[in-house]
């Protein structure tokens, strides 16, 4: 049994370590689960993962409950088919697709996830980045998926809906994501909730302030709980950077989307190829492909951890010189 102490850590440890216990098969003790966190243990949103994956997976969570610190997690035959989760709260659909995906993908069979929550999280991935940044990479990977987002959720009531259809993928490709190429075109979307009237073109006059040659979409949904955000892209010849900014209480709209600009400009200007939120989530993969680079914007804590985790799993290694990680077979 795999022993991960998650002390300096949050959910993203939870997930991989539940990704990898599924996929190698070999079961997984998670003691100290968001210990350093100020509310430690399991949420809504973290149970919902667990139970999912235990779903899926056929296996036995001993000790997964409501706040929790500690569980053991004994996987057994991953099944493919149709599957729906609901998380009951407006804790984030992305991280559950995220984490399902992947035992998924080495089934034989097709398989449909439809999660109910929010799309739209602070903190994690939002729904736009998934759709037009992580499955761009997933795609290079190899990975045939189809994500369909039926209805937008934001805090505190969620109510969103998505669904992924999961194509099978025996053997992943290899990624060298170390030259992005030339700039071609910067996209915007600007998402607002109906009752929120002229939100989204104020968003989009705000990112106008540092970005001018734009192409840009503006779209109002019906929501449970109103809010907004915007999503942008930067296409180049070889790859995709992305950037998001949800609505935040007493800050104004024509600010937020100044703020995901200048995200987006400071992203570009660091050279990367890979941004540093998408190349965190892609690690993952690197290691199920058996080796790759990506050049990111910035090392983060949450990607040594996420390294650390995969490692104890896969017979794998991460080296990191300045941006660039090189993952290789041991």
């Amino acid at each position: 049994m795999i022993s991960i102490d998650g002390s300096n850590g949050g959910g993203q440890i939870l997930r991989s370590a539940l990704s990898f216990s599924s996929v190698s098969g070999k079961p997984l003790k998670l003691i100290n689960i968001r210990k350093a966190r100020p509310s430690p243990g399991l949420f809504p949103q973290h149970l919902a993962i667990v139970n999912a994956m235990k779903e899926i997976c056929n296996a036995e969570a001993e000790g997964a409950k409501l706040y929790s610190e500690e569980f053991k997690f004994i996987p057994g035959k991953v099944m493919g088919g149709n599957f729906r989760f609901d998380i009951r709260t407006a804790g984030s659909t992305m991280l559950v697709l995220q984490a399902v995906m992947i035992p998924l993908l080495y089934e034989e069979k097709e398989s449909q996830v439809v999660v109910r929550g929010g799309t739209e999280t602070k903190w994690c991935p939002p729904s736009y980045d998934f759709k037009n940044v992580f499955l761009y990479f997933l795609e290079k990977f190899g990975v045939n998926v189809k994500f369909e987002i039926r209805r937008h959720g934001f805090y505190p009531k969620g109510g969103g809906e998505v669904a992924l259809d999961i194509k099978p993928c025996k053997k992943l490709n290899n990624l060298e994501l170390i030259d992005r190429g030339k700039l071609k075109k910067i996209y915007v979307f600007s998402i607002a909730s109906g009752a929120l009237n002229g939100v989204a073109e104020r968003l989009v006059k705000g990112f106008l302030e540092i970005f001018k040659d734009i192409e840009v979409e503006i779209k109002y949904i019906d929501t449970l709980s109103p809010n907004c955000f915007i999503h942008c892209y930067a296409e180049f010849e070889n790859t995709r950077i992305g950037f998001t900014c949800l609505g935040e209480k007493g800050v104004k709209a024509e600010q937020i989307g100044k703020n995901c600009a200048e995200g987006l400009k400071e992203e570009i200007e660091s050279g990367a190829c890979v941004d540093r939120f998408t190349a965190d989530q892609l690690l993952i993969y690197l290691a199920l492909a058996g080796g790759g680079q990506l050049l990111t914007s910035r090392i983060t804590n949450h990607m040594r951890t996420n390294i650390e985790v995969i490692e104890k799993f896969l017979n794998v290694k991460f080296e990191i010189k300045n941006n660039l990680i090189i993952c290789s077979v041991v």
